[in-house]
């Protein structure tokens, strides 16, 4: 009944019949064979819809309707490819401590409210940019909208929200220490990128927390955050831009910039590149420069790789049969904005 009542909730009018079909099966009832609920892919590039304030910020805004949930981001060029040796780990530091912030001075209300809804805000930090999203109930979207516009442009976090960021930070990394394929990662990077910011990002960066102050984060604020405008990005169940109008007034501001992706090329590497790692369990690591974000390339390495995992059943056999050699493999890639690596992993 729990279940029953949830769909309802969630789904609404359009499984009502897939709804009654359940509970006549519960009854021992005969009925038609279940038709489940429809749902078209639509997820091309033609459905996303941008728009944008006088004055304010972009807004990449994707309809769909089948469940009344949205996504809400906003997001910031910059972040980890801005950071050196001396301040890794700044980013997150910065988000976290603008999150307790908001807790602090609304005396956590904002974070129940949402809570209430089963829904946080999380931080979003990734090699070049950086912000917060959530994922709630379609009728809380105003409010919602507000938090995220009072966190980034109300007082800036204090001292004492510094010292909570690096706590949390600590703490969960106590939790979850990682596993060897996010260290490996950072050192295969540091072969494959060279300098740039991409392999110069440290996998240990969680001990450089405690020398950042104050200051330092402040001046980080003030260059990716103070005037400067989000892109927002809203994906799910809204009727256009209509949930904008009660803040253009908050967000259309001269006085705010919009900014672009920090360019930082990845340097070309040398034909037949690659890095390789073995480990002691047997498991051999092969890393390879790959595409970048939005290369033309991408499409053909996805179809290869699929192409090599339907291989993995017939390598096996013939591994096995021969009782020696390969018998298990896995291939994936990491694509960002200026330069990507292709990862095999051989058993």
């Amino acid at each position: 009944e729990t279940l029953l009542d949830t769909l309802r909730i969630l789904l609404g009018q359009e499984v009502k019949d897939e709804i009654g079909f359940l509970e006549n099966l519960a009854a021992g009832e005969d009925y038609e064979a279940f038709k489940p609920v429809e749902f078209s892919p639509g997820f091309s590039d033609a459905n996303l819809k941008k728009s944008s304030i006088l004055r304010g910020p972009e807004i990449l805004l994707r309809e769909r309707h089948e469940v009344p949930l949205v996504h809400l981001g906003f997001f910031f060029p910059g972040g980890r490819i801005t950071e050196t040796a001396q301040t890794a780990g700044i980013t997150e530091l910065l988000l976290r401590a603008a999150l307790h912030s908001r807790i602090r001075r609304d005396a956590g209300l904002s974070m129940t409210f949402l809570g209430a809804l089963g829904s946080r805000i999380l931080p979003v930090n990734e090699p070049d940019f950086f912000g917060i999203e959530v994922v709630l109930n379609s009728t809380a979207l105003d409010r919602a909208f507000m938090q995220f516009v009072q966190i980034f442009r109300e007082a800036p976090p204090d001292a004492v929200d510094l010292e909570a960021a690096k706590k949390e930070i600590l703490h969960s990394r106590t939790l979850d220490p990682g596993t060897w394929r996010s260290t490996l990662k950072g050192s295969v990077n540091q072969e494959v990128f060279g300098d740039h910011p991409y392999g110069t990002e440290s996998p240990d960066w969680i001990s450089n927390l405690e020398s950042i102050d104050h200051a330092t984060l402040m001046n980080l604020r003030q260059k990716h955050l103070e005037k400067v405008n989000p892109y927002i990005f809203v994906f799910g169940d809204v009727e256009g831009t209509s949930f904008l109008q009660s803040f253009v007034s908050r967000l259309s501001d001269s006085d705010y910039k919009t900014t672009r992706a920090v360019e930082r090329k990845v340097p070309q590497p040398e034909d037949g590149a690659f890095v390789k790692e073995a480990r002691a369990d047997g498991t051999l690591i092969l890393a390879f420069p790959g595409p970048r974000r939005g290369s033309m390339f991408l499409e053909s390495l996805d179809v290869g790789m699929r192409i090599l995992s339907d291989c993995r059943a017939g390598l096996s056999k013939s591994a096995g049969a021969g009782g020696e050699g390969l018998y298990d493999f896995r291939m994936w890639r990491e694509t960002e904005v200026w330069g990507g690596t292709i990862f095999l992993e051989l058993n």
